[in-house]
């Protein structure tokens, strides 16, 4: 073939394979550097489908329609002074906010929003440690916490009363709460943190023991003490509270956080006395050198998913695991056991900071930046992927 010949053929070749191209409008992706550094928080919340991200190099949060947003400490200074090992991260769906508390820090996080807070107020400092923060379905942050002790010397007990109050952001120049300090007591032999959750209409239930069943919020306090009793065991209240059709209380013997792991899984109606106990380590088979339950995941109405946490790291043998995901049946019917594995960028579990799930996608934070685990498939690939991947669907 001489040279017109091939140039011919070339040109047809070309013209007449436009019609089979496809044409894809590409737009700026926004890539998040932060997270391909150290990760310090991870928090998912599944139903909602969105994602927020603590790194040392600032925060990412991630909405529903998979629109994110970045505040780094350049502009937000007060992103600096976050202790990330006392943090807490909540979610208001109705306006599509995350709240970020660090000691007496509390910031506030939204699509091309942005506040912060320094909270002064002098709460009761001897139970300082007993508080619990939530959002109730219209948005607002509050706590419950205790705010005075009183022992009757004519009582003939060693056990005194801690009063609970419960205060309700209000976020202006003064930084102030609306403050109910109730009637509402536990014993000093009962006394644990004063965990609240609200159900779909806006009525809060502490979950404590006694269990007090509020509404009237935000206007007064209306409750309902409910005594709770427990065959068998010591049954206080239940931390990581969580309510399935407004009627039942679940929750954990403790808040699990890493090497400290939950062991019971409680259950009680709101209404009415008896407490039941499932013990996770009964209930679910996984390897016996792991730790346990370390975090709560999430739950649907018949099951609630844990992060097991198996510790590895240079010092010790490489395992095939880096931890697991178990699925535990609220009645205890079955525990369906998925392992994380190693792989090239994640060798051993020391290096994983903090992990949660959307579906059957894990995001795993590490020391060298933010991962995603396919649970079904095992493959891990980076944040960064998926943004790109996002962007060519």
């Amino acid at each position: 073939m001489n040279k017109s010949n091939l140039f011919f053929w070339l040109t047809a070749l070309i013209l007449g394979c436009a019609s089979c191209v496809k044409e894809k409008e590409l737009h700026p992706i926004l890539i998040p550097s932060l997270v391909n550094g150290p990760i310090t928080k991870v928090e998912a919340f599944d139903e909602h489908n969105s994602l927020f991200v603590g790194t040392e190099n600032g925060v990412l949060i991630r909405l529903s329609d998979k629109s994110q947003y970045i505040f780094e400490p350049t502009k937000y200074s007060k992103l600096e002074e976050v202790d990330w090992s006392v943090t807490e991260v909540l979610y208001s769906p109705i306006d599509e906010h995350f709240w970020l508390i660090s000691n007496a820090l509390i910031l506030q996080f939204g699509p091309d929003f942005y506040e912060e807070y320094m909270d002064e107020t002098p709460f009761y400092e001897p139970t300082g440690f007993y508080v619990d923060y939530s959002v109730s379905p219209s948005g607002d942050l509050y706590r419950t916490g205790y705010y005075k002790e009183f022992w009757d010397p004519n009582s003939g007990s060693f056990f005194s009363d801690y009063y609970i109050g419960i205060y309700r952001f209000l976020g202006n120049p003064n930084n102030g709460w609306q403050a109910f300090e109730t009637d509402m007591t536990i014993s000093s032999e009962n006394l644990v943190t004063p965990n609240a959750v609200f159900n779909q209409t806006g009525k809060m239930v502490l979950t404590t023991n006694p269990q007090y069943n509020i509404s009237g919020l935000p206007d007064t306090v209306d409750f309902i003490a409910q005594e709770k009793t427990a065959e068998g065991f010591n049954y206080k209240g239940v931390q990581d509270p969580f309510l399935i059709d407004d009627r039942y209380v679940l929750g954990l013997n403790v808040h699990p956080r890493p090497f400290v792991p939950a062991t019971e899984l409680f259950s009680t109606t709101i209404n009415e006395k008896p407490v039941s106990q499932l013990r996770i380590s009964e209930n679910c088979e996984y390897n016996n050198e792991a730790i346990g339950p370390v975090k709560l995941l999430d739950h649907s109405n018949t099951s609630c998913r844990f992060y097991i946490q198996f510790f590895s790291n240079e010092l010790t043998k490489q395992t095939e695991d880096l931890g697991f995901i178990a699925e535990l049946a609220l009645d205890g019917s079955y525990c369906n056991i998925s392992a994380i594995k190693t792989s090239e960028q994640i060798m051993f579990s020391e290096t994983i900071s903090d992990l949660d799930a959307l579906g059957s996608t894990i995001y795993i934070g590490t020391e060298n930046g933010l991962f995603l685990y396919d649970l079904q498939t095992g493959a891990l690939t980076t944040y960064f992927d998926e943004l790109f991947d996002d962007r060519l669907e």
